[in-house]
């Protein structure tokens, strides 16, 4: 009986789970809080990934500003 239930969550597994080279990439602010195990509010999360995507933009701006000067 357990053969059974082995083969049968193998298979829920691969149909469930994408392989691991399709996952789609961790924004680095969740990755963080994961490793710290931070159970984040939705808010605080999308606040947190505002202000991390802001910077961000910020700084290419500024590079392509020094750019063209």
């Amino acid at each position: 009986m357990e053969t059974k239930e082995k083969g049968v969550a193998k298979q829920d597994l691969g149909k469930s789970s994408p392989p691991v080279g399709e996952m789609a990439p961790v924004d680095p602010v969740l990755r963080r809080m994961r490793e710290l195990e931070v159970i984040p509010s939705t808010k605080f999360a999308y606040n947190e990934i505002t202000k991390l995507k802001t910077r961000e933009n910020i700084a290419q701006i500024s590079l392509e500003c020094e750019g063209e000067a």
